[in-house]
């Protein structure tokens, strides 16, 4: 029975063929074995990678035994890898569980280069289908966690996919195969293993087809899910990508009925929540300025746009303080002051942003490098009295982002220079100067 639903399965879903090199990860559990003897028996070129996390001290050792006896037994060659999982999870800082999913298919990957394997097949079942999609769905997921486990992930494959445990476990008992009992199977501390000891059992009971339909759904999503994408990824158009920075246009999402799903799909891997893009969305006219802020991202709407940017973890001081002009290496930025006379300075208006001539005995030593606060006022060239910086910016039709990198110079609290945007007109060069600072930022 089992191995014609092997054989279905690999015909059906294109995992292979009889020309194929096949690894085959194997624990030394029921599943790896039943699934490395039934390839055997259908004539395969199959090769064995087994991994030693390390996890259960002499436990973990003997599983490894188990796999090396198995395989001189059965004539396969044998690839072995060991780690420190509980070292290497705490510099990773991810949880012992995805340390060793990420470590496993890592090796694996190196496996399948370093020796020209076509695939590599992991034995996961028809009931491993069934608790990932109730765990999916438990977490909150979208369609594409509901169709589960995938049959055919690049090289993955997965054979047993369509196989229930107890076939897989009469199986085993049939051809006499002898296999390792993994005591962490049975700890009800893990999700995984509360779902296969206490809930899936009551739902089989419940409904006698439970498998047997959720099989036949995750398959059936999988095909409405290429419909689906199609629709989003028509979408794609309106979002723009660089190395700082993703730009989405808002208005073709707020037009579109659904917008907000399919602009929740395409930003999945920026980490915002459905109810995040739902809010942004819903709102007839979208304000500049919003942020919305998670682990790994920053995203601010501004003019009709959603931009989305790393949230860097490197801080910035919030001020710089510079006691003359000569001592300026501490700062962010390579800022210069030039000591001139009038008399050598022919254009006092410098046609370049990045430059600023000023009054040097206007200029009150230590200065204060600092970005922009709220309340900060500048006086302008052009204009009788002050401007809010802010006022300025919305000028200047600023993002937030942008404002953010913004720094100001400024002489005993009176701003001298938003640098590379506007000066202040109090500390001018006029008929009376006797010295002047050129300032430039390189």
């Amino acid at each position: 029975m089992i191995l014609q639903q092997i054989k279905s399965c690999i015909v059906q879903k294109e995992l292979f063929n009889h020309e194929s090199k096949i690894l085959i990860a194997i624990s030394g559990g029921i599943d790896s074995v039943v699934m490395a003897h039934a390839l055997k028996e259908l004539n395969y070129m199959i090769e064995f990678a087994h991994c030693n996390f390390r996890l259960r001290g002499d436990e973990s050792d003997c599983d490894q035994k188990f796999v090396e006896n198995l395989a001189k037994e059965w004539e396969i060659p044998l690839h072995i890898k060991q780690f420190d999982t509980n070292q290497i999870s705490k510099e990773l800082k991810l949880n012992t569980q995805e340390t060793a999913r990420k470590l496993r298919y890592d090796w694996f990957q190196e496996v399948i280069k370093d020796h020209s394997f076509d695939v590599i097949a992991i034995a996961h079942n028809a009931d491993d289908q069934i608790e990932t999609v109730l765990i999916n769905y438990g977490r909150g997921c979208g369609i594409s966690g509901l169709h589960g486990i995938p049959c055919k992930n690049g090289q993955i494959v997965r054979p047993l996919l369509n196989s229930p445990r107890i076939e897989i476990e009469n199986y085993a008992k049939d051809n006499r195969l002898n296999f390792r009992m993994d005591s962490s199977n049975l700890e009800k501390k893990y999700t995984r293993n509360k779902l296969r000891h206490d809930v899936i059992p009551i739902l089989k009971k419940t409904f006698p087809n439970f498998l047997q339909n959720t099989i036949h759904n995750t398959e059936l999503i999988l095909k409405q899910e290429q419909i689906y994408f199609s629709k989003v990824n028509n979408f794609q158009k309106f979002i723009s990508q660089n190395q700082e920075e993703t730009v989405v246009n808002l208005n073709p999402f707020q037009e579109e009925e659904n917008g907000d799903i399919i602009l929740f799909e395409l930003l999945k891997k920026y980490f915002f929540s459905y109810r995040e893009i739902e809010n942004i969305l819903n709102q007839k006219t979208i304000p500049s300025g919003q942020k919305y802020i998670n682990h790994s991202f920053i995203a601010i709407t501004h003019q009709s746009k959603l931009i989305i940017k790393p949230n860097s973890s490197t801080e910035i001081a919030a001020e710089y303080w510079i006691e003359n002009s000569q001592e300026t290496e501490h700062l962010p930025f390579l800022l210069t002051f030039e000591h001139l006379s009038p008399r050598h300075v022919y254009n006092l208006h410098s046609t370049e942003a990045n430059e600023l001539y000023v009054d040097a005995d206007k200029i009150i030593f230590p200065l204060c490098l600092r970005h922009w606060k709220s309340g900060d006022r500048i006086y302008p060239y052009g204009l009788k009295g002050s401007k809010k910086v802010q006022d300025v910016f919305s000028d200047l039709k600023m993002n937030l982002f942008e404002k953010q990198n913004i720094w100001i110079l400024e002489s005993d609290k009176k701003i001298v220079w938003i640098i590379n945007y506007r000066a202040d007109r109090r500390f001018n060069v006029d008929n009376t100067t006797e010295q002047i600072f050129k300032l430039r930022v390189i």
